[in-house]
């Protein structure tokens, strides 16, 4: 020991390195998948476990490739339901405004602060996106609302579809910043989706409602219907979002 810090040997000093490589390169092997999208955004990820048998390496080593990929803001892990891939994040503005979402998460805003905004927002996407989503953006958005109905008993599916269509109206409007400003709130709402549909499961099928009235809006190539039947279903979703999950704490 050489001021109170101990000295590592030399082997000790090598295992340490080796272990430092095989994490980076595991971070490597699982970004190489991600970019590539073998993981779709809102997918649950096989659990450590099964990601130790595919990639030949120990859960430990496992635990330390997801807490890099967390860091780096491939996934997120949501507790007791396993870790989901998030949209990308590509510009320092979306990352200053994730940061200020989360500051807020702390008690800074309301659910009807967050509602406002993304009545702002989602209204505007599918008023844009009635008129240039293409026919395949309109299957995309009608597979997603069939993975909501058949997920009507199943929570955590039906907040991945949930999440990824509101996400996938925002990317129909060929507009590259509707989609980046809409990310970072549905991160935070997400919790709040989940939360109201477990312990209100009509609620799934009411939100489905909703979402089946925005599609026939944008099938019909109708902006102002569009623009309607979202601001209809955000304020349904409104009254069954439990506040709460905004400053609830990860553990």
């Amino acid at each position: 020991m050489r001021g109170g810090v101990p000295i590592r040997s030399d082997r000790e000093a090598c295992m340490v390195r080796h272990y430092a490589a095989r994490v980076d390169l595991l971070v490597e092997q699982m970004e190489e998948r991600l970019e590539a999208g073998q993981y779709a955004v809102g997918e649950k990820l096989p659990s450590e476990m099964e990601l130790a048998a595919d990639l030949g390496v120990s859960r430990p080593l496992i635990r330390e490739m997801l807490a890099r990929l967390r860091e780096r803001g491939y996934i997120e892990t949501l507790n007791g339901r396993g870790s989901f891939v998030r949209p990308r994040r590509s510009a320092p503005m979306l990352e200053m405004m994730l940061e200020h979402i989360s500051v807020g998460a702390q008690g800074d805003y309301s659910a009807d602060d967050l509602y406002a905004v993304r009545r702002m927002v989602e209204r505007e996407t599918a008023r844009i996106a009635a008129s240039k989503a293409t026919p395949e953006d309109l299957r995309a958005l009608r597979d997603l609302v069939q993975r909501m109905t058949e997920a009507e008993e199943d929570p955590e599916n039906y907040t991945v579809a949930d999440a990824n269509f509101h996400l996938a109206i925002a990317r129909a409007t060929g507009n590259p910043l509707f989609p980046a400003m809409l990310s970072p709130l549905i991160d935070v709402v997400v919790r709040g989706i989940y939360d109201s549909v477990t312990t209100f499961r009509e609620g799934m099928r009411g939100g489905n409602r909703g979402h089946k009235a925005i599609l026939a809006a944008l099938e019909a190539r109708d902006p102002a219907a569009a623009a309607a039947a979202m601001a209809d279903h955000l304020a349904y979703s409104r009254t069954t979002f439990p506040e709460g999950s905004l400053h609830r704490a990860d553990p």
